[in-house]
């Protein structure tokens, strides 16, 4: 494996999963062997959500964006544990250094 196959991969993943399109992603998973172990939409798209927060390439505003659905999808924290209001407000202060470091959280 050679860089310019990595490399590849992620400008298609991050292709895929910047146009929110199932039907990108799904043919991207397929492509490099992503299973789907998910066993509904919600838990599917909440996968997809969960990884955007952490693509580096992915601007604030795309994160927001991802952050608003997961939480007006019930769920509470992103996919390193941390609470998904804290990782809006830093967002918002457009501070992606506090992303990095990640927040403090009490359980």
């Amino acid at each position: 494996m050679n860089n310019d196959w990595i490399e590849k991969a992620i400008q298609e993943r991050d292709e895929a999963f910047r146009s929110l399109d199932e039907e990108k992603i799904r043919a991207y998973m397929k492509k490099y062997g992503l299973r789907d172990w998910t066993d509904s939409e919600t838990a599917f798209w909440g996968g997809i959500h969960m990884a955007r927060l952490e693509i580096t390439t992915f601007t604030n505003e795309e994160k927001v964006q991802s952050v608003k659905w997961l939480m007006n999808h019930g769920f509470k924290r992103d996919a390193c544990g941390r609470k998904l209001e804290d990782v809006l407000k830093t967002l918002m202060m457009g501070a992606q250094t506090g992303m990095a470091e990640g927040s403090e959280s009490d359980g």
